[in-house]
């Protein structure tokens, strides 16, 4: 006996439908701006390699033992599937605005093995809006990362683009020039690609949310 589908049935395989239709779109356009972007910002450092340029920089760990104090808000995690690239933005209680990038990140659509940790893609939201990807590695999973406070942007920021390429896609970084008529030492003269606190704490609050191992 056939059973006479509902009406709710019917619209439900059609939001069906023009998902997997804008999930395709999505995932063309993505691959095609994924092909600009390997041509143009290919960066080489993980979180591990710029933490340990920090270390470094920073042998008292003046940065780390204030990461405690630090309050992010706002935040939000999204993927760009065709890239292979995922997203994490924060705000701090001050306003700084901090953005890490994680390339090379494989997904799928359903949870399978590794692959348990969920994130939302934001143009997807209809029945099946996530993908699933395997946890970001913190000694070899590539990164770009940004913060707009002065401490990131004149002490690291230069240095991580002219080392590792580890800014985000269309970041520019800004060159450290001293003022006119100043003769202050400047501010990271053995040109470590290192980050702030607040990208610390990012960095910590992922860890501890299950997207970094």
């Amino acid at each position: 006996m056939r059973l006479k589908r509902s009406m709710s049935d019917k619209v439900i395989e059609g939001f069906n439908i023009l998902e997997e239709k804008m999930a395709l779109k999505e995932n063309f356009f993505d691959w095609v701006g994924g092909l600009f972007h390997h041509a143009v910002n290919v960066p080489t450092a993980s979180l591990n390699t710029i933490v340990s340029e920090l270390d470094r920089f920073d042998p008292n760990g003046v940065r780390k033992d204030k990461v405690g104090g630090v309050i992010l808000e706002k935040s939000s995690v999204d993927i760009h599937p065709g890239k292979k690239i995922v997203n994490v933005r924060t705000e701090s209680e001050n306003k700084w605005e901090q953005f890490i990038q994680f390339f090379n990140i494989d997904s799928m659509l359903i949870p399978d093995g590794e692959y348990q940790v969920k994130i939302v893609n934001p143009i997807i939201r209809l029945s099946r809006g996530a993908y699933f990807v395997k946890p970001f590695n913190y000694n070899s999973t590539k990164v770009g990362m940004h913060c707009s406070c002065p401490d990131f942007q004149y002490t690291f920021e230069w240095w991580l683009h002219e080392k590792f390429g580890a800014l985000p896609v269309g970041y520019e970084p800004i060159p450290y020039t001293p003022s006119p008529g100043s003769n202050r030492p400047p501010r990271n003269p053995e040109h470590y690609a290192g980050c702030c606190k607040h990208i610390l704490a990012l960095i910590d609050g992922l860890s501890k949310d299950g997207y970094i191992r």
